[in-house]
């Protein structure tokens, strides 16, 4: 296991949001989305000996943890990341974070 990999805060995406205004209406990354990006880059090495086939976050809001956790574990094969989120703002902004920060593939 590589601790230069696992040790330190996760890398912290771009966000963008797809139009003007969804900053007030998407969920901005905060404290519990960076300990939540911080968990998964310290068990990346523990999910990518899984070889995972798809990578699924239920609530994207801005898309700001799928896209650093593609960064941190770093998958040989690539995985497909699926993103969901009730609220269609979100939805994009998530997409528009995947697409600047080379997130692929994914899905929304």
């Amino acid at each position: 296991e590589d601790s230069e990999a696992t040790c330190g805060p996760a890398p912290l995406p771009k966000v963008a949001y797809a139009e003007p205004g969804d900053a007030a209406h998407v969920y901005e990354p905060a404290d519990d989305t960076f300990l939540l990006m911080d968990v998964l880059k310290a068990e990346a090495p523990r999910i990518r000996a899984l070889a995972p086939a798809v990578c699924l976050e239920i609530g994207s809001g801005s898309g700001a943890v799928t896209s650093s956790f593609f960064v941190s574990l770093q998958l040989p094969t690539p995985a497909l990341f699926l993103c969901t989120d009730i609220n269609p703002r979100a939805a994009a902004t998530t997409r528009a974070t995947c697409a600047l920060n080379r997130v692929r593939p994914f899905d929304i």
